[in-house]
């Protein structure tokens, strides 16, 4: 198991097996455990803290699988694009927003006790759906809801893909055009 943090301030991108790809967003803490080779891969990440854009460019195999866990919840997916967030707040609850940008998503609730849910809910491509963790239950808050693109920063929105890279380099050039012009 490898362990991965961000600081406030930063993003780091990972790239696993040539094909599938984490943005960590600030301050963001998870475990990674990747084993196999691209007939068998096995990819699980523990998200504890902060939140992940995972970009799956190929489908996986029969035989592979990428799985994101939070303190109430499992995903797993066969190949697509979806972002994981996860908050605790004051009280120790924990709340995971799955947000899927391509693809679907496999969800299933994990209980306080460690146990994993029979029944899977599948978000599609276009929705989102929260989850809530308290000592005592694990559920979904709400139904399904369309995403909501305009919540998602920049730097999240080029790395699925709905933003050119072009852009955010032509705009920081004009941030830094401008600064230069300002000391003279």
């Amino acid at each position: 198991k490898d362990e991965a943090a961000t600081m406030v301030a930063s993003y780091v991108q990972l790239q696993l097996d040539g094909d599938k790809y984490i943005l960590m967003e600030p301050s963001t803490k998870i475990q990674l455990e990747a084993t196999g080779d691209d007939k068998d891969s096995k990819t699980k990440i523990n998200l504890t803290q902060g939140a992940i854009v995972n970009k799956i460019e190929k489908s996986l195999s029969e035989k592979s699988t990428y799985e994101v866990t939070t303190p109430n919840s499992t995903m797993a997916v066969r190949g697509t694009t979806f972002r994981v967030e996860v908050k605790v707040d004051e009280k120790g609850e924990s709340y995971t927003t799955l947000a899927v940008c391509e693809g679907k998503v496999e969800c299933r609730l994990i209980a306080p006790d460690g146990t994993v849910s029979e029944e899977p809910v599948f978000i599609e491509e276009g929705q989102q759906i929260k989850i809530r963790g308290t000592n005592d239950i694990s559920e979904y808050v709400g139904d399904k809801e369309n995403l909501d693109y305009e919540e998602l920063k920049d730097k999240v929105l080029w790395f699925v893909g709905y933003v050119e890279e072009i852009t955010e380099i032509e705009s920081e050039t004009e941030v830094v055009s401008e600064t230069e012009t300002e000391k003279e």
